[in-house]
């Protein structure tokens, strides 16, 4: 993000950019590029060069990357959430590449083609398809909503398809097609990217705590307090709300054989001891009855 405003901060100086320039020439990538190996290192440099000129372009590329993309880092870590940041949004712009000039459409050949909205869409889908269930701050349309993320996927290219179909409304972006082209490429790579072995989070959101059935942890739960605190996290209903109730007690909790640390793995709480007390999944609630 810091390297986004820095880039955009140099632009709007003035001098800086060419005459009619909007952007760093020199960053920025031309779809013909895909075939000259010298120009390569431009598919990493268009992610930082946003229009000097249209303040909403990085304005709204952060915003969308603080909402959605900080989320996902504080659940894979910022290693994974660069690699899949970098790779969605190379490979997309390759995609894009090719089909733009397959088209030899005249006008878009020669197109420039610059900034990171296509990562941001490959860190969505990776989201996603990943952790489709966890609720996240979205801007659904013009508003602010706490939507499950595959809402807020579905949403995200509801409006690229309403882009594409050149349907113009005052909540859509006048985007080229190439543009959406290469956020829906970057959207697809990164629900591929789930499945890649050295790319796939640890984190399996299946064995989170609102998941599985904890009512094993009250074994763990002596003091009234304690008893008070699992009851809690049992029947806490936000997802992450209990995940973060569930660590913070692991921490505290000892082992009630060795009373040494107890760490969490997936379904299981182990001790170096050799304890060890599993959770079974969750059931899905009953329907209700009249």
């Amino acid at each position: 993000v810091l390297a986004m405003f820095a880039v955009t901060a140099l632009e709007v100086i003035p001098g800086v950019l060419p005459r009619g320039a909007h952007a760093f020439p020199d960053l920025a990538w031309k779809y013909p590029f895909v075939y000259e190996p010298l120009q390569w290192y431009r598919l990493a440099t268009h992610l930082f060069v946003h229009d000097a000129v249209v303040a909403a372009h990085i304005v709204g590329n952060v915003f969308t990357l603080v909402l959605l993309g900080w989320p996902l880092e504080e659940k894979i870590g910022w290693k994974l959430t660069a690699a899949v940041f970098f790779l969605t949004g190379i490979i997309g712009a390759v995609l894009s590449s090719f089909f733009v000039l397959a088209t030899q459409d005249p006008v878009w050949v020669r197109a420039t083609g610059y900034g990171a909205s296509g990562a941001i869409f490959g860190l969505i889908g990776y989201f996603a398809v990943r952790y489709p269930n966890e609720k996240v701050l979205a801007p659904l349309v013009v508003i602010l909503a706490r939507v499950p993320v595959w809402v807020a996927a579905v949403a995200a290219l509801a409006i690229q398809g309403v882009v594409l179909m050149q349907i113009t409304t005052p909540f859509t972006p006048a985007l080229p097609w190439p543009s959406v082209l290469a956020h829906m490429s970057s959207f697809v790579v990164g629900m591929a990217l789930t499945k890649v072995p050295f790319l796939r989070a640890a984190d399996n959101p299946r064995e989170r705590a609102f998941n599985i059935d904890l009512a094993p942890l009250r074994e763990l739960a002596v003091k009234p307090a304690d008893k008070m605190q699992v009851e809690g996290i049992i029947k806490e209903d936000i997802p992450e709300v209990a995940q973060a109730k569930l660590e913070a007690f692991v921490k505290r909790a000892r082992c009630p054989k060795c009373q040494g640390v107890l760490a969490l793995k997936g379904r299981k709480l182990v001790s170096d001891c050799g304890w060890s007390l599993e959770f079974g999944r969750r059931k899905a609630p009953e329907p209700a009855t009249r």
